[in-house]
C-alpha cells in the first residue's frame, strides 16, 4: 500500500520510500519500475564492474513480502491442528477408551440377557465393564471429557438396581437436567452400549 504522494510504500510493519535512492526507479508494491523521464545516472569510474542487483530496502521489501504470508499460513495450519485435537464434551474420543468401553458393554448385554433377573450378576458385569474402561489409565479418562462423567452413571445405576433386592421397584436415576442417565450414557459410548444400557435399566 502507498501513501497518497506514492512517496512511501507501507511494508507491513512501517512506511518505507517507494523510490529508489538515485530516483531512477519506484517499487509498485510487486517489483521496481523505470521512473519515466528520470535522469541516468553517472557511470562508475571504478576499475571494479558495477554489481547487479536490486538496492538493500528492496530486498527489505521482498523478504517482508514473503515472510508475512509464510507466517500467516504457519498461524493458521497451527490453529487447525488446535482445533482437530479439540476434546469434543459429548462422545467418548480416545480410542482405547472407546474400545474399552465397546467390549465391556458387550459382556454386559451377554451377562443381562443370560440371566435377566439376576441382578447380582448382571452388576457384576458393570463393575467389570468400569474396571476395563480405568485399566486404559487415569490420564486417558481426565483427558477425555465425558468418560470420568460415563463411569459415574454406571454406578450409579449399579446402585439402583441392588436398591431393588429387598422388593423395592426400580427408580432410573437422572441427570442434573431430570433426564434419566441412560439417554446420556447411550448418547455418550458405542453403539454397543445401547443394548447394555437398556437392559440395565429394564425390571
Amino acid at each position: 500500500m502507498h501513501s497518497d504522494d506514492g512517496r512511501f510504500w507501507w511494508d507491513g510493519t512501517r512506511w518505507v520510500p517507494a523510490y529508489s535512492p538515485d530516483g531512477r526507479y519506484w517499487y509498485d508494491g510487486v517489483r521496481l519500475q523505470p521512473v519515466p523521464g528520470a535522469t541516468p545516472s553517472l557511470p562508475q569510474t571504478s576499475d571494479t564492474p558495477a554489481r547487479r542487483g536490486l538496492p538493500g530496502w528492496g530486498i527489505a521489501l521482498i523478504v517482508v513480502g514473503v515472510l508475512v504470508p509464510a507466517l500467516a499460513l504457519g498461524a493458521g495450519i497451527a490453529a487447525l491442528v488446535a482445533y482437530g485435537n479439540r476434546d469434543d464434551p459429548t462422545w467418548i474420543d480416545d480410542d482405547d477408551l472407546w474400545y474399552a468401553a465397546e467390549a465391556g458393554c458387550e459382556e454386559v448385554t451377554r451377562s443381562l440377557e443370560a440371566s435377566p433377573g439376576d441382578v447380582a450378576g448382571g452388576n457384576e458385569a458393570i463393575d467389570g465393564l468400569v474396571a476395563q474402561v480405568e485399566a486404559v489409565g487415569q490420564d486417558a479418562i481426565d483427558d477425555d471429557a465425558p468418560v470420568a462423567a460415563w463411569l459415574a452413571d454406571w454406578e450409579s445405576l449399579k446402585a439402583a438396581r441392588a436398591a431393588t433386592a429387598d422388593g423395592s421397584p426400580f427408580v432410573e436415576p437422572r441427570t442434573s437436567g431430570g433426564d434419566p442417565v441412560s439417554e446420556r450414557m447411550i448418547d455418550l459410548s458405542p453403539d454397543a452400549c445401547a443394548r447394555a444400557v437398556t437392559l440395565a435399566t429394564t425390571f
